[in-house]
């Protein structure tokens, strides 16, 4: 068998795998501008000026992608009850309160019409309960204006805890969910993240996260970097060959 026939197996075996290597090591790249390109378009919203929150009738019709973390500002007045309690591990909390516990949301009637469910802040594991805290951590009275946050229903993930609606233990972030447990009507498919700082300190507001993982560049430089290798191990086997048989010859 000559060497170059030899060679024909071992080649045709590498080449699909350096294939899928490059294809894969391109794919993350091209991830990763989208994920530049998310996390600008994020920053613009978020960090921007506040606008004002759309109205009932364009709910409908937005597009929750677009929306997601628009700073808006909102007028209108909270309900005294029920509220919904949404299951968090706040490790890195921008205030002094974190680890287990819940995020509270509260119905909140806007002055312009329809209802938001506004998510006002964390309580730790320990005052899960409405009795356990302070006075002041209650809605306040009044008309009220905040700044906050818009976040789309959260999608479920493949590992994520079941919605516990008699316990009122919630998993996944899910405006419509929580209004249907608690026969709210005109509720916007919605939530706000509340920013705008509670009396007391409780619930702590201003925790929402905007810190989106990017490593996508390393995804890629680890493929490139192993489809490098299989050429390096594919060349040392081809010069081999190729020395072998020349040694054969010159017997």
């Amino acid at each position: 068998m000559t060497p170059f026939k030899a060679l024909f197996w071992p080649t045709l075996a590498a080449t699909p795998v350096l294939a899928l290597g490059l294809w894969l090591g391109f794919w993350q790249l091209d991830r990763k501008v989208e994920k530049d390109t998310l996390v600008e378009a994020v920053s613009m919203r978020a960090l921007g000026r506040a606008t004002i929150i759309p109205a009932p009738g364009a709910w409908a019709q937005l597009d929750p992608d677009l929306i997601d973390f628009q700073k808006v500002s909102v007028e209108g007045r909270f309900r005294d009850g029920p509220e919904f309690r949404l299951y968090v591990a706040l490790s890195e909390a921008k205030g002094p309160l974190r680890g287990p516990g819940w995020f509270i949301y509260q119905p909140f009637d806007l002055a312009s019409g329809g209802t938001v469910l506004v998510n006002r802040g964390f309580v730790p594991e320990s005052q899960r309960e409405i009795s356990a805290r302070p006075a002041t951590a209650r809605p306040p009275d009044g008309v009220q204006r905040l700044e906050g946050l818009v976040r789309r229903a959260e999608r479920v993930g493949p590992f994520a805890a079941n919605d516990d609606t008699a316990r009122n233990q919630w998993f996944t972030r899910n405006a419509t969910k929580m209004a249907a447990s608690a026969g709210l009507a005109g509720v916007a498919p919605f939530t706000l993240e509340q920013s705008t700082p509670n009396p007391g300190g409780l619930p702590q507001a201003g925790e929402t996260r905007l810190v989106f993982p990017n490593r996508h560049l390393e995804y890629a430089i680890t493929w490139f970097g192993l489809s490098a290798t299989l050429v390096g191990v594919w060349g040392v086997f081809v010069w081999r060959r190729l020395k072998l048989a020349v040694l054969r010859t010159d017997r």
